[in-house]
C-alpha cells in the first residue's frame, strides 16, 4: 500500500523531470525516484554526476532526506568533444542550480563543486545511506570513484549507478571488476541502471531493502 501512496507524486515528479535535458531515461527516473522516497528525513542521499539536474530534481521531488549534489559541472575531459561539448560554452552549474531551485527550496541540500574522488573527501567513513553514481565512464575513473566513495557508505547503504552497459563498456567493467575485489555483485533492473548486492551471505555489505521496490509506471 505504502507504494500505492506514492504513485500520484512519482507520476508528477517524473513529468518534472522529464523537461530538463540529460540521458535518463523515464523507467530509470521512476526506480531511482521510487528508491529515493523511502529514505528518512536524517539520512544522507549522495549523487555524484549531476550535469543539468535531470536525475537530480527527481530525487528531490521524491524524498526529504539530507541531499548533496558532487559536481564540477564543468563536464568529463575525455568527453568534452562530444558528450559534454556544452560544457566549453555554457554555464552548466548555473542551469543546474535554476533547473533544480523550484525542488530544492526548503530542503536540506548541499552543492560540493569538487571532482568525484575530492568530494567524497568531505564525507566521514559508513556515512552515507544512498549513493548515486554518475560521473566518470571510463574503466579508470569508475574504478577511482568506486575506491574513494565505498568506505563512506554504511554497510547497510545502497550503492547504484547509470550507463552500465548501452555501449560504455568502462563503466561496466569498472563496476564488476571492483565489485569481484570487494565481495559485491552488480545488478540491473530497468536500463542502464546498477546497483550492488552481496555476492554471499557472508559480504560485509548487507542487501538493502529498496532495491526490491516494484516498478509502478512504465513498463
Amino acid at each position: 500500500l505504502h507504494w500505492l501512496i506514492r504513485l500520484r507524486p512519482l507520476q508528477k515528479a517524473l513529468t518534472n523531470s522529464q523537461k530538463i535535458e540529460g540521458w535518463m531515461s523515464p523507467q530509470e527516473l521512476e526506480w531511482l525516484g521510487l528508491r529515493a522516497s523511502m529514505l528518512k528525513k536524517d539520512q544522507i542521499l549522495v549523487e555524484v554526476g549531476s550535469w543539468k539536474g535531470r536525475s537530480a530534481s527527481m530525487l528531490l521531488q521524491m524524498s526529504k532526506t539530507r541531499f548533496y549534489f558532487v559536481d564540477t559541472w564543468c563536464g568529463s575531459e575525455n568527453e568534452l568533444s562530444d558528450t559534454h561539448v556544452e560544457a566549453k560554452t555554457n554555464d552548466i552549474y548555473e542551469l543546474f542550480k535554476a533547473n533544480t531551485k523550484p525542488f530544492s527550496d526548503g530542503k536540506n541540500v548541499t552543492h560540493i563543486r569538487q571532482s568525484s574522488v575530492e568530494g567524497a573527501g568531505r564525507f566521514p567513513d559508513q556515512s552515507i545511506d544512498f549513493l548515486f553514481l554518475d560521473a566518470g565512464h571510463t574503466f579508470e575513473s569508475v574504478t577511482e570513484d568506486l575506491k574513494a566513495w565505498l568506505p563512506k557508505i554504511k554497510y547497510s547503504g545502497l550503492i547504484c549507478g547509470h550507463d552500465y552497459g548501452g555501449g560504455w563498456t568502462g563503466v561496466k567493467a569498472g563496476v564488476d571488476d571492483f565489485g569481484r575485489e570487494h565481495g559485491l555483485v552488480a545488478a540491473n533492473e530497468v536500463g542502464t541502471i546498477w546497483f550492488y548486492q552481496p555476492a554471499s551471505k557472508t559480504s560485509t555489505h548487507k542487501k538493502h531493502p529498496l532495491i526490491t521496490a516494484p516498478r509502478l509506471i512504465s513498463d
